[in-house]
């Protein structure tokens, strides 16, 4: 219980408002616990899921979409959740391909891109 209580849970809220109102969609994700070391990847796949359901005729790629942060910065598909976002944050899906993970070495904790294998977690979580 006390391990509950020390890490925050996460509720993002994803906002994609391109195009047409009426393809304007919001979606809001309470994390599951893994989800919060892993890749921004999982949240972009989910996004795309919910919006590509929605509007089967106007279908978003995975890969020509990027996430940003409130301060507008552009997420790596393989930049780490925690590292890179807060628990209540509203996250903008924009147009156009993700960046490389080096464009976030520096709002991360890691101090060397070496070290932070980011090829790791290369396969879908489920």
């Amino acid at each position: 219980l006390k391990d509950l209580k020390m890490a925050p849970v996460m509720k993002l809220t994803l906002r994609w408002e391109e195009g047409p109102e009426e393809l304007h969609t919001t979606l809001k994700i309470k994390l599951p616990r893994k989800w919060k070391e892993g890749p921004t990847l999982n949240l972009k796949e989910t996004f795309v899921e919910n919006y590509n359901a929605k509007h089967p005729d106007n279908k978003l790629e995975l890969d020509n979409i990027h996430l940003l942060t409130p301060k507008g910065i552009s997420l790596a598909d393989q930049a780490i959740v925690l590292k890179v976002l807060n628990p209540s944050d509203t996250v903008r899906v924009k147009p156009g391909p993700p960046p490389s993970l080096d464009v976030n070495v520096s709002e991360s904790k890691s101090t060397a891109t070496t070290s932070s294998k980011p090829q790791k977690n290369e396969g879908h979580v489920t």
